[in-house]
């Protein structure tokens, strides 16, 4: 907790807070493009991902264990919201984003629930193949979701991959090469700066300098999907719907989200804290601090949020001390809300579509699936079958 770790390290020294203000501003940096991207693949306006991004970095500092965990939007909650909510209402529609708003409401209370009765010990039974084979397998998903977008092939959305994959293939005369060219040279950007190991805001570059080619040359009427306008302003206080009907509708998607996002966090959390010799991470606070964070965002317009695996660990490697660290990412991300909306108008979809490639391509954990073979073949059958 906050308070735990600023009494540890007894005076906030002028370097702890150089640090965690510099950490801040770069996970800020990753967040806002990473976030209108996440909002657009759960069905959602992109202003939704930056409320997302917002609430719960001001809530989880306070309550969580882990000093670097960076909580928001996340590729793989966004598509669970999407897979579980379209069939109840049109995406996009004020339906669509009440439903996904009374989510997050009721997975946090199911996790705060859970937390109360000491339940975090429940991860344990899950192993490691399942894990790793179930991010594999929602990278995969997230991925060919986007590729409609990368490529400007206009096809119906589906919640079945393997639809929109046949929909993808048979609508391949309809790609708008403008477009691809867009989305290709900025994941191929992407793709380099995180394999070289540069120490670069990627996608905040290639969110800039794409706005900036399709305002200078007009593009804006032309067939390249843009953002279009971002409401300016921070989330207003708006209760979700709570009535019982809505509330047993979510259930059983807020209970997938309640465990996944436990499942995502703590993982993240843990390797972290190994890496940096920080304190043990305590599930059941976990469970408390993601719960109390869902269900205090609900209440400013929030979508179900979680530790994000990127932005953790860039949050770590951008020299972190304190929680305070994400904090100053809520700034920075209420900042941007405030007076930087309108310059979201040119940003292409296509670039969005590039930037959640890039953040989740990593999850295919393919090295991982080659060790399970080699060490334990039962092992790597579970991996799959996951």
């Amino acid at each position: 907790m906050l308070f735990k770790t600023l009494k540890k390290q007894g005076k906030y020294s002028f370097s702890n807070a150089r640090s965690d203000f510099l950490a801040g501003l770069i996970v800020a940096v990753m967040l806002i493009p990473q976030g209108m991207a996440y909002a657009l693949l759960a069905g959602l306006p992109p202003i939704y991902g930056l409320y997302a991004g917002l609430t719960p970095l001001l809530i989880y500092p306070f309550l969580g264990s882990s000093k670097h965990l960076s909580v928001g939007p996340a590729a793989l909650m966004a598509l669970i919201i999407y897979s579980g909510l379209s069939s109840m209402a049109e995406p996009m529609s004020e339906r669509f984003i009440e439903l996904a708003i009374t989510t997050a409401f009721v997975a946090g209370c199911i996790q705060v629930i859970l937390s109360i009765i000491r339940m975090g010990y429940l991860v344990n039974f899950l192993s490691r193949p399942v894990i790793r084979g179930f991010t594999t397998a929602a990278a995969l998903i997230i991925i060919m979701s986007q590729l409609r977008y990368l490529l400007g092939v206009e096809t119906e959305r589906s919640g079945s991959t393997l639809l929109n994959a046949y929909q993808l293939i048979t609508h391949l005369d309809g790609i708008q090469w403008m477009t691809t060219a867009f989305g290709t040279v900025s994941l191929g950007f992407i793709f380099w700066v995180k394999f070289s190991g540069r120490r670069l805001p990627a996608s905040l570059l290639m969110v800039t300098l794409s706005s900036i080619v399709v305002y200078s040359m007009g593009w804006e009427s032309g067939n390249m999907k843009l953002i279009g306008s971002v409401p300016m302003g921070l989330p207003h206080f708006m209760l979700p719907d709570l009535r019982l009907s809505t509330l047993w509708q979510v259930m059983p998607i807020a209970a997938v989200i309640c465990l996944i996002s436990f499942i995502e966090s703590l993982s993240v959390a843990k390797v972290i804290a190994a890496k940096s010799d920080s304190a043990a991470i305590s599930g059941n606070r976990e469970l408390w601090a993601l719960g109390w964070s869902k269900i205090v965002s609900a209440f400013f317009q929030s979508f179900p949020n979680t530790g994000s695996f990127s932005r953790t660990a860039l949050n770590a490697e951008a020299g972190a001390r304190t929680e305070l660290a994400s904090i100053w990412t809520a700034v920075f991300t209420g900042t941007g809300l405030l007076f930087f909306t309108s310059l979201f108008y040119y940003v292409p979809q296509t670039v969005l579509a590039a930037v959640v490639i890039g953040s989740v391509v990593s999850l295919v954990d393919i090295r991982e699936a080659r060790n399970l073979l080699s060490r334990d073949p039962k092992d790597f059958y579970v991996f799959m079958l996951t």
